[in-house]
């Protein structure tokens, strides 16, 4: 054979083939290979499949691991935000990937036709995105490569996108990384990468946190933070630490704008932990529309309406605001024209009216959500203190317990009846802990010899700040109105 009908032979096309499968339309392409949309008939019902082809002789080393990684980390892992793998095979040419067929194309489409998507699509979506990042983290392993076009969407999007599930494809540059492991190879796409890794910096699964915050960033505002024309463009704003720029005319939430930020921290030691990440209210996973959260908010409303009846109204609206967090999210985001829908719909504006009833008997406060996250803040701070007072560093516990107090004092200058009663008690606990905290430090000032003429001055001072948030404290309380 001459070396012309070699080369020919070679980059001759090869036609893929799988058999049980019938290939339809192509709907994706790249480097290695190509995906098509196919069925596998089954008896009267054609199942749809989206089957990735890769040529074989294409491959390097690397993209052949990339493969056999996942391969091996979507047959362990499963998640319905998860693409599920469904079979793989092979031939003399062709490595085939069975995947579920998600009929929506990927995030970046959506992103493309909106421009911007709403803040309450986009905490819809990071919901779906946070239960499959839980689910990675308990195998242990990061994706390393998230952006909007590894984001799948099931089904074509109606106007509200009520219909669609996302789901996180492509692990080809997945590792198994713990929390603390630490890595130092280069993996993901720039505009979505971590600057630790951008800057060639040893990394470790936090890089998906990142990745989460550029996505987010993007789904708010129709593009990253850190667009560039190039590579070397991006490099240069990510290693001069260009802050990130919140668009002027962005009408976010504080909470979200809040999370937003942490996950866009540069530095990974300051940027959101995973569990913070999980548990961050923006996020709300508590309450996230599911079967298990409707079954929650129907024994909670079932409870509602039973010391309702009992004339238990305090205990009747608590359950009715906990069953209704449940239930209003599960409304937003069904078919409003179904049957089950309107159905669902006037049981919530029924107890919605209830609750404002009750709200206006009982004389409840209700806060904004800026103090929600004021005091979101200040439980988080009494925490750093606890950990600053149990390592003995009293003067900064009682600063960060004195600055809780603050906001504390604040809060119950609104509260009425028990709720003032009870918030009172948390009050007090915390000034008896800032007493302590001044307390312990005096003595650290005695065992330190400090001068007599510090300690004269500091000591009025610190027992002036105590007895003065005491006494408005007890103030407050005297104030107190009773439930009628």
């Amino acid at each position: 054979m001459s070396l012309r009908q070699q080369y020919l032979q070679q980059r001759a096309p090869f036609n893929p083939s799988l058999p049980n499968y019938v290939f339809d339309s192509e709907i994706g392409r790249g480097t290695n290979g190509v995906v098509y949309k196919a069925y596998r008939p089954n008896g009267t019902v054609r199942e749809t499949v989206a089957v990735k082809c890769i040529l074989k002789r294409n491959l390097s080393k690397a993209a052949i691991d990339n493969i056999i990684n996942e391969i091996s980390i979507l047959k362990q892992v499963k998640c319905e935000f998860i693409v599920q793998l469904l079979d793989f095979e092979y031939d003399n040419n062709f490595i085939y990937l069975v995947f579920e067929f998600c009929a929506g194309g990927d995030l970046s489409r959506l992103i493309k036709r909106n421009k911007r998507i709403s803040e309450c699509l986009v905490q819809h979506f990071l919901q779906q995105i946070a239960v499959a990042l839980k689910v990675l983290r308990e195998h242990n392993v990061s994706h390393m490569d998230l952006k909007p076009q590894n984001i799948l969407m099931s089904a074509v999007p109606s106007n509200r996108c009520f219909n669609i599930n996302l789901k996180i494809a492509d692990f080809g540059f997945a590792q198994y990384l713990k929390n603390d492991d630490i890595a130092n190879s280069l993996r993901g796409s720039p505009l979505y990468m971590a600057p630790e890794i951008l800057l060639n910096r040893k990394y470790d699964a936090r890089v998906d946190l990142w990745s989460i915050g550029i996505i987010m960033y993007e789904c708010l505002f129709g593009s990253a933070p850190y667009a560039s024309n190039s590579f070397e463009e991006l490099a240069e704003k990510i290693k001069n630490n260009k802050p990130i720029i919140i668009p002027s005319d962005a009408k976010i939430s504080e909470l979200c704008k809040n999370l937003l930020l942490r996950l866009l921290c540069s530095n990974p030691e300051k940027r959101i932990t995973f569990d913070e990440f999980f548990a961050h209210p923006f996020l709300d996973l508590e309450h996230m529309p599911s079967k298990l959260s409707y079954e929650k908010g129907v024994n909670l409303i079932a409870k509602a309406v039973e010391e309702d009846k009992c004339g238990n109204y305090r205990e009747a609206l608590m359950y009715y605001i906990d069953g209704l967090q449940y239930l209003v999210p599960i409304y937003n985001w069904s078919n409003k024209t179904s049957e089950r829908s309107k159905k669902l719909k006037q049981k919530i504006v029924e107890y919605l009216n209830r609750g404002e009833e009750l709200k206006s008997v009982l004389k409840v406060c209700c806060f904004s959500e800026e103090e929600l996250l004021l005091l979101d803040d200040a439980y988080e701070t009494i925490s750093e203190a606890d950990v600053l007072f149990d390592s003995a560093n009293f003067d900064e516990a009682f600063e960060k317990y004195s600055k809780s107090l603050n906001v504390f004092l604040q809060i119950l200058k609104k509260l009425r009846g028990k709720d003032k009663e009870m918030f009172a008690e948390e009050v007090n606990e915390l000034l008896n802990k800032a007493e302590r905290a001044s307390s312990l430090a005096k003595s650290n000032e005695i065992a330190d010899q400090r001068s007599s003429e510090l300690k004269s001055k500091n000591k009025p001072i610190l027992k002036n700040v105590i007895h003065s948030r005491k006494k408005l404290c007890e103030d407050s309380i005297s104030q107190t109105c009773y439930v009628q």
